[in-house]
């Protein structure tokens, strides 16, 4: 769809279903765009349920 729309695309995503993984190297992850920034508005993208959050493992960088 994306294609027929002609909509300016920089990478697509797929599934982990895809990714091969076992119990032996459990290497599942997945992410999701919750926000983008459209002309110095942030728009909420994401699905039901993953919305922004906060993460203290992580750190802000420039």
């Amino acid at each position: 769809m994306f294609e027929e729309l002609g909509v300016p695309v920089d990478i697509y995503g797929v599934g982990s279903s895809l990714l091969e993984n076992s119990d032996e190297t459990n290497n599942d992850y997945t992410s999701d765009i919750v926000r983008v920034k459209l002309d110095e508005t942030w728009t909420e993208m994401h699905k039901v349920g993953r919305g922004p959050c906060d993460n203290p493992n992580l750190e802000r960088i420039q």
